[in-house]
């Protein structure tokens, strides 16, 4: 049964003050302030606007329990580096992706919008796919105008159900220039064993409610949990990547125009542990939570 969060906070008792992240800031930017006002809408328009509903349940079968839940959460770091020899299993790499379709569970029913997110993959190193780019169409109907000029054949490796498609195979070495330079010339989406851009519906949602844009975003973050989680519980780790060049990354897929644009990127892979950098048990000053069961 789906869980109405709307419920779970009604009695909610809402306290403290956020502390400013730079109390002096360098550096203002208007427009946040501009978008922020454009984009809002009161508590009780939005309820009545869009009402949460259930979501369709996921076609993938449930992948075998990992790790505790708590302890996944816990130990979740965001990786530095990753080892560019390091591949991916196949059955990993496909449940990563699965845990990403939109269903009825957490995070999923919390989001009050329709899903708008596909993924668009440089996949590197999978084992037993070619390295390209690839496409998860989240939503059904995003396949044919995210395929731009490529043919979309379904992935016959991929399990029954997930929505999983080859845009185009590439050279390794050109996919990890390509992935490099598109990510602002970083090699964590080139040395990891898939990176992937966040595209949504853009023009048509934002013009009919403007608050459709902080939707698209709080969908983007949901989406970079579950990566981080799912990485982590599957013996690899992800990062967000914030800065990226989004006009190129539309010449690549095919995109023109602003109905689809990319929003986020993340990528995952094999970790390489920098020495320079010290890490602790999270809230080891801290009871020891209780256990989560997802």
């Amino acid at each position: 049964m789906a869980v109405d969060p709307q419920a779970l906070l009604a009695d909610a008792c809402w306290q403290g003050v956020a502390s400013a992240i730079d109390p002096a800031p360098m550096q203002y930017w208007p427009i946040i302030d501009d978008v922020a006002a454009a984009t809002r809408t009161s508590g009780d328009q939005r309820a009545q606007a869009r009402p949460l509903s259930s979501r369709t349940p996921s076609p993938i079968a449930q992948v075998p329990a990992g790790p505790p839940l708590a302890d996944v959460i816990l130990n979740r770091r965001s990786a530095q580096r990753f080892d560019p020899r390091g591949h991916c299993a196949a059955d990993k790499f496909f449940a990563v992706l699965a845990a990403t379709l939109p269903g009825t569970g957490a995070p999923w029913f919390a989001l009050a919008a329709p899903p708008r997110i596909s993924l668009v993959l440089f996949v590197h190193r999978v084992d037993g796919l070619e390295p390209g780019l690839y496409l998860l169409a989240r939503q059904s109907e995003h396949r044919l105008p995210l395929a731009g000029r490529y043919s979309a054949e379904p992935v016959a490796a991929a399990p029954a159900g997930l929505p999983f498609y080859c845009l185009t195979t590439a050279g390794p070495q050109e996919l990890r220039r390509l992935a490099r330079a598109i990510h602002c010339h970083q090699d964590i989406a080139a040395d990891a064993c898939f990176a992937l851009g966040m595209v949504a519906e853009f023009s048509a949602p934002i013009a009919a409610d403007p608050a459709a844009y902080r939707d698209l975003y709080r969908e983007a973050g949901a989406i970079g949990q579950v990566l981080y989680l799912e990485a982590e519980a599957c013996g690899m780790r992800g990062t967000g990547i914030g800065c990226f060049f989004d006009d190129p990354f539309h010449e690549v897929v095919g995109l023109v125009g602003e109905a689809f644009q990319t929003l986020y990127h993340f990528t995952v892979g094999l970790p390489k542990a920098d020495t320079r950098l010290g890490s602790a048990p999270a809230y080891q000053d801290r009871p020891t939570p209780p256990v989560l069961t997802g």
